[in-house]
């Protein structure tokens, strides 16, 4: 399959500081890039930044509502048209300086942010997914422990009816 347009570019050619992460996730590894890492997937989001999203480590990012946000921070979730354009110019005139301070790859350093720590595997438990095991699990032992409790009550009713059953067969006699 295809990559959209705008990163597939022709040719391809990845920048050697890219080639040289990729490389040192293989030797951290004994040799072998595991794909299911978190390093590979950051070094994906370096070579398509558009196509694959930064690997945040686990339990260090929370996703909030724009309302949220506003709320702690007091600052608006939403921009104006001229705010974002704004902005846009504000990173063009940034693009160009950091392509002015470029290394010979054509990548600067300070664009990409690296992070030495790995993860593997891909979807990490999360805590709420955790707590709902957690909450399970007690709501299957508060069940047993009812279940347990009626099976001696009917057992001992049980064993009275018959004790009373034989004595009163006897006081006949």
């Amino acid at each position: 399959e295809r990559l959209p347009p705008g990163s597939d570019q022709e040719p391809r050619t990845l920048p050697p500081t890219l080639v040289e992460r990729l490389e040192g996730i293989a030797a951290q590894h004994g040799g072998v890039v595991p794909v299911h890492g978190r390093l590979f997937s950051q070094w994906m989001h370096h070579a398509f930044p558009h196509e694959c999203p930064y690997p945040h480590l686990s339990g260090r990012v929370k996703l909030q509502k724009g309302s949220e946000w506003e709320r702690q921070t007091g600052i608006k979730h939403l921009a104006s048209k001229s705010r974002m354009q704004v902005y846009i110019d504000q990173c063009k005139a940034g693009e160009r300086k950091s392509n002015a301070s470029a290394g010979p790859d054509g990548v600067a350093s300070s664009n990409m942010p690296w992070s030495v720590d790995e993860e593997l595997g891909l979807h990490p438990p999360s805590q709420t997914l955790l707590r709902q095991l957690a909450s399970a699990g007690r709501g299957l032992t508060v069940v047993s422990a009812a279940a347990s409790l009626a099976a001696a009550v009917l057992h001992a009713s049980g064993v009275h009816t018959k004790a009373l059953g034989q004595a009163s067969k006897e006081v006949a006699l």
